[in-house]
């Protein structure tokens, strides 16, 4: 209402000037927007502490489970199940220790695709110390190993040469979040190999049958998993290894037909593993491994796998037509030889300008 503002106080109109400058990068500073990453990063030695506690936390979950095991009847496959429970997990957390520690994410699917292989072996040590184990747990071990060390191999490489994985960027500073990514790792372990320790260590003894048609079905099955997850790997890596193809979405081959080609193989492959160890299992034991297919679908479908690389992708290619062409064009997930139903393009933010 008439006043003089005093000396030195810039008007509203120098205030709005500055503001819109330093919006465009005139070099005057603007309040911090609200860090993006999670808020309970933490660094220093609060980090090694918090990864302490949370390391000795697991030894103790460990070591009462296993001893609990320990003093139960020995000869129930509930308790054999629960022992390989525990040592699932006690590896996982004992690679969360070191990883957390160092705080990389190297060693994640190291741990991960080779317990696998450890698991499956150790059942099968355990099998094949009665009289006579059987052909079937011999080519179940083998189809294991097959493809963790295939898949193993590719995932391993491709963390080492990458140098990181975008999955763990904000999480392997929080060791909280790391020690959930590393636990629900051994969830999936120990649920999709179901069906190999129910197979070996069921107390009922073996089935010294020939392998019956559904067996054969079975490993048919498996081995065009094994191919498709394996080509489609290959077809990825090549693709990205083209500095040409930079920044791009790859759109031949298998992945030509659907968006996820390698997670259809992975699929299929414990589909194929499942059918093979169910012929001689009772009725609850076959509702029991039926859960291994089932839970890699739902975890590649719904959790861990298609969501997060569609919605990345879609943030990065949505603002380009040919993109949507392509996923108007492809399947998520299902992989078959001919084009799905027309269906019209999906529509980018802002009438085709692309999404921050």
């Amino acid at each position: 209402g008439g006043e003089t503002p005093p000396k030195g106080t810039p008007s509203k109109a120098m205030v709005k000037t500055r503001s819109v400058g330093a919006a465009e990068g005139a070099g005057v500073p603007l309040p911090k927007k609200p860090a993006s990453k999670r808020a309970k990063e933490v660094f220093g030695w609060a980090h090694y502490w918090r990864v302490g506690k949370l390391a000795l936390f697991s030894l103790a979950i460990f070591s009462a489970s296993f001893a609990l095991l320990l003093s139960l009847n020995k000869e129930h496959l509930s308790v054999r199940l629960g022992k390989v429970a525990a040592l699932t997990f006690g590896v996982q957390w004992a690679g969360y220790t070191v990883s957390a520690l160092l705080k990389t994410e190297r060693f994640y699917d190291m741990f991960g695709v080779g317990s696998f292989c450890v698991i499956a072996a150790l059942s099968h040590h355990v099998s094949g110390l009665t009289p006579r184990p059987t052909l079937r747990t011999d080519i179940v071990l083998c189809m294991v190993l097959a493809w963790g060390v295939r898949l193993g191999s590719y995932l391993i490489g491709r963390i080492w040469k990458d140098g990181h994985d975008k999955r763990f960027d904000g999480v392997k500073t929080d060791p909280v979040m790391f020690w959930v990514y590393w636990t629900l790792q051994g969830v999936w372990v120990f649920v999709t190999t179901l069906p190999v320790t129910v197979l070996c260590l069921r107390p009922e003894g073996w089935d010294l049958s020939h392998l019956k048609t559904n067996d054969k079905l079975g490993m048919g099955i498996w081995a065009l998993g094994f191919l498709i997850e394996a080509v489609a790997d290959w077809q990825k890596s090549s693709f990205r290894s083209n500095p040409n193809n930079k920044d791009e979405f790859i759109r031949t081959g298998l992945w030509k037909f659907c968006r996820h080609p390698n997670y259809f193989g992975e699929v299929v492959v414990w589909i194929g593993i499942t059918m093979v160890c169910l012929t001689p299992l009772l009725f609850k034991q076959r509702l029991i491994i039926f859960q291994s297919p089932v839970f890699v679908c739902l975890l590649l479908t719904q959790m861990s796998g298609v969501p997060i690389l569609e919605k990345s992708a879609w943030k990065k290619w949505g603002h380009r037509v040919d993109y949507r062409e392509y996923l108007a064009s492809s399947r998520v997930m299902v992989l078959l030889p001919w084009a799905p139903r027309a269906k019209p393009l999906r529509k980018a933010k802002g009438d085709g300008a692309k999404e921050e």
